[in-house]
């Protein structure tokens, strides 16, 4: 059994997965294995993925749903390791995140681990509003309502199988939801030193207001009404959304 499994869920990310596989390839730690979930993508992310058949234990699969959801869920039942690590494609790691990962899993004991997110920008403000997220995550610990920044995760697999993996049903802030369903059965969650760094392409394309409005109404929902099973507003997936 591997330590890790990374699973990426894709569609159209010819651009960014191997810049994320390429940061995988030169971890430290080698005990892990990767898993692109792709949702049939259309463009050459096959192609682009199995270039690194050679430099990481990778398996390229094709989730019959299209959806973040679904395609998570799918790559979770082929991985192997004893840790889950979801990530998305447009994430980029440095050469010692999984080395501190397990560390920080090591000395806290905790069944699901939250990383340090970067932004990969030189804007000030995106830089600052993703500083104060981290600094107050742990706080929302706090009060018994834990919270994650987007999507990247590393879960205990026994623990996700206990939760029922990803509700397939919720249209978004799923991640969030399956960190507190996680909690609410009993999961140690802690906060890793781990960095991430992602791109901030959604929001520079929806602009601060509107990033920032439905991001409000997300967790005010999740909060006051529940999981979101509704389309209160539109949410696309996919690289070709980016490309120019």
């Amino acid at each position: 059994m591997k330590k890790f499994s990374v699973i990426i869920p894709a569609l159209n990310e010819e651009l960014n997965l191997p810049q994320l596989l390429l940061s995988l390839a030169s971890q430290v730690e080698k005990d892990f294995e990767v898993v692109v979930s792709d949702g049939k993508s259309e463009d050459k992310t096959r192609e682009k993925a199995l270039e690194f058949q050679n430099s990481l234990d990778l398996k390229f699969i094709e989730c019959p749903k299209r959806k973040l959801t679904s395609q998570r869920n799918f790559g979770a039942k082929s991985a192997e390791g004893e840790y889950l690590i979801f990530l998305d494609a447009d994430y980029k790691t440095d050469e010692n995140f999984l080395t501190v990962l397990a560390q920080d899993i090591k000395t806290t004991n905790a069944d699901v681990v939250i990383p340090t997110t970067i932004p990969s920008t030189t804007s000030v403000y995106w830089k600052t509003y993703y500083a104060i997220a981290n600094k107050c995550l742990p706080l929302a610990l706090m009060f018994k309502r834990p919270f994650g920044v987007g999507s990247p995760i590393c879960v205990k697999k026994e623990m996700f199988e206990k939760v029922g993996t990803y509700d397939d049903a919720i249209y978004i802030y799923e991640d969030q939801y399956l960190v507190q369903q996680l909690f609410k059965i009993g999961a140690k969650i802690a906060f890793s030193r781990g960095k991430l760094y992602f791109s901030i392409r959604r929001e520079e394309r929806d602009g601060k207001f509107k990033f920032l409005y439905e991001n409000i109404v997300s967790t005010l929902h999740l909060i006051f009404k529940g999981p979101i099973k509704t389309e209160i507003f539109k949410y696309k997936m996919g690289g070709q959304e980016f490309k120019k």
